[in-house]
């Protein structure tokens, strides 16, 4: 599994330990976060350690995506330049991938992350209709995938088979 914003570890640590979970490497442009991370994965078994590694995803390097069964990005659509949804799509390659994205309209969870924003003055948010995350994706060459809905989630996916 490659976790792209995966933050301080959270979904990692999270998993049973009946999970067959070979290689993890988890990525996060916060330092802290990925310090928090490490320390958080030392209850982690895994067939190999958990890899945790500061950038982000213009900085990442695409071929390091490559051999991942599935790739997850929780979170980190809204914060996408179209330069850094490009190095996403050429991650994602053919691979399973699980992205979610924030719909368009009035919402909780909009509300909230406007008011994020406004607290750690990062400016840049973008909202999706379905119609638009599945054209950004489609122009940059990802294909075969899906939306899913839950209330109050959007994803977009291309499940393993």
């Amino acid at each position: 599994v490659l976790e792209l914003g995966c933050g301080t570890g959270e979904l990692l640590a999270s998993l049973p330990a009946s999970s067959k979970l070979d290689r993890y490497v988890g990525v996060d442009i916060s330092r802290v976060a990925i310090a928090r991370a490490r320390t958080r994965a030392y209850s982690v078994t895994l067939a190999t350690p958990p890899d945790f590694r500061t950038s982000s995803i213009a900085e990442f390097d695409a071929s390091a995506g490559e051999g991942f069964d599935l790739i997850l990005g929780l979170g980190i659509t809204p914060y996408l330049s179209d330069e850094e949804f490009e190095r996403l799509a050429q991650l994602i390659g053919s691979a399973a991938f699980v992205l979610d994205y924030h719909a368009a309209g009035l919402t909780p969870k909009n509300a909230l992350h406007w008011v994020y924003r406004k607290l750690v003055r990062f400016p840049f948010y973008r909202l999706f209709s379905d119609d638009e995350i599945v054209g950004l994706l489609g122009c940059l060459g990802v294909r075969d995938f899906e939306i899913a809905k839950e209330p109050g989630l959007s994803f977009v996916q291309r499940l393993p088979g």
